[in-house]
């Protein structure tokens, strides 16, 4: 079965760089399957019956409080997120670089 993915070297002579090419291929799997393991766990912490307030974990240390599910707007793809602030700003987030969603007990107001 040959493989499609663009960003993956293909592998060339010796042990090493076949196995160099398979942790490529295992990584870009993970990776992909993360990703939409991001997306429905987002999914699922937003639609939540009833709603928990959850903060959003970003790879650079930032983290985002959702105090209510009428505080995010979603792309159609739900790849990309747009979280709403109380003074009306807001930021624009790429689930893909999401680390954690720290969900918050129920009935209890998020720090």
């Amino acid at each position: 079965m040959a493989c499609h993915a663009p960003f993956l070297a293909g592998p060339t002579e010796g042990a090493n760089s076949q196995r160099a090419y398979e942790e490529q291929l295992f990584l870009g799997i993970a990776f992909r399957y993360n990703a939409i393991m991001t997306v429905e766990q987002f999914k699922s912490a937003l639609h939540a019956n009833p709603f928990r307030p959850f903060t959003i974990h970003v790879t650079d240390g930032r983290v985002f409080l959702v105090k209510h599910r009428d505080f995010v707007s979603r792309s159609p793809s739900g790849r990309t997120v747009i979280v709403h602030n109380d003074d009306d700003s807001f930021s624009v987030l790429d689930l893909l670089l999401v680390t954690e969603l720290e969900v918050y007990a129920g009935g209890s107001e998020a720090a």
